[in-house]
């Protein structure tokens, strides 16, 4: 901890001197070396991952009248931010497979106000881009991905990101490249990049242009320096992280293969996860959840209301709307990847599973 700390000191201090001019020197550099990552063209650097989704849609001109199609599960800032720019989110149920939106039915969802897909790469596991980068081209469609949880997963062999014409990341302390706050948005499109950056600085062309002539009602969102010189630091780090993520995904996946009554996501044959967490689904959820807790193991029941039927996104749909995000409500389990858990905890919480099963509760 002391070395990294030190080496963040060092770099945040040395990044200042080079380039004194700009405050935001450490800013410059991280997004340079996360596009360098990425291998995109550009990485315009925001307060937030909720930011980005909002930027990204004012930089493609979507707001009232139009409306944005998006899974029925994800983080709540994935509608929000449809919401909050006055378009209207159009809720897709999504795959059993892997919780990601179900290309099968995003056809039929679209109307002549549908002006965008915001496929969301769920737990680190990727939508199917291909499916809908070509639904999205033959309706002459804007895609945006959210790849807040998908730093560092492939998707025939390209970075998630890489496939629409923006994508938007999210560096809260719950990501695997993560610090207190921070976002990015990512593009090979250069003025959508352009765009993006104006937007994020109230609308300015340049920050020495600040309350002159705007050509756009922007925001003030942008990457602190001092989060910008950690998060270049963690960037270093991110394959090995992203490996000990992967190894203890597939260590859940081995162990508790023939474990009864859960069911497994099918991870894409196509793709490299970067093993944000190990998702499950089992009708003793709750049970199951409460013995993990009480074995110190950091399970999670996120999505446990459907998107669809949260009061503030236009809630006028009835259940049995979306079966799978409904089943995923009421039997989605997530299980703890972080690098910094022993292996051994990885063990005990599939051992804690596995006899679970051997006697469970009566529903």
């Amino acid at each position: 901890m002391k070395n990294f700390f030190s080496e963040f000191i060092s770099l945040f201090n040395a990044l200042q001197k080079r380039e004194t001019a700009f405050a935001n020197a450490p800013v410059i550099e991280f997004e340079k070396k996360l596009a360098n990552y990425l291998d995109v063209n550009h990485v315009t650097s925001v307060a937030s991952g909720t930011d980005a989704l909002i930027l990204s849609l004012k930089a493609l001109d979507i707001g009232p009248g139009n409306e944005v199609i998006i899974p029925a599960v994800s983080a709540f800032s994935t509608a929000g931010a449809v919401k909050w720019i006055g378009a209207v989110p159009v809720f897709v149920d999504v795959k059993l497979a892997d919780f990601t939106i179900n290309p099968a039915l995003v056809e039929s969802a679209i109307t002549p106000k549908t002006k965008a897909i915001i496929p969301v790469h769920l737990n680190g596991i990727p939508a199917d881009m291909e499916k809908i980068s070509t639904i999205a081209k033959r309706f002459s469609l804007f895609v945006i991905e959210d790849a807040a949880q998908a730093i560092g997963t492939k998707y025939k062999e390209k970075s998630v990101g890489s496939y629409g014409d923006l994508a938007c990341l999210s560096f809260n302390h719950t990501k695997i490249l993560g610090t207190y706050s921070g976002g990015a948005i990512i593009t090979n499109n250069p003025v959508l990049a352009r765009k993006c950056s104006i937007l994020s600085r109230y609308g300015a062309a340049s920050w020495k242009e600040l309350h002159l002539n705007h050509p756009f009602a922007g925001i003030a969102s942008s990457l602190s320096p001092l989060h910008a010189a950690l998060l270049t630091v963690q960037l270093g780090e991110l394959e090995n992280n992203i490996r000990k993520r992967q190894e203890y995904f597939h260590t859940y996946a081995e162990l508790l293969q023939n474990v009864g009554d859960i069911t497994h996501l099918k991870v894409p044959e196509c793709s490299s996860i970067n093993g944000y967490r190990y998702p499950l689904l089992t009708k003793h959820r709750n049970e199951l959840l409460e013995t993990l807790q009480k074995e110190n193991i950091a399970a999670r029941s996120d999505h446990k209301v459907p998107l669809p039927f949260f009061k503030s996104l236009n809630n006028y749909h009835k259940v049995g709307d979306f079966p799978v995000a409904e089943q995923i409500a009421e039997e989605g389990l997530f299980l703890p990847t972080h690098p910094s858990i022993p292996s051994h905890v990885i063990m005990t919480a599939s051992r804690v599973i596995s006899n679970f099963f051997k006697n469970p509760p009566s529903r």
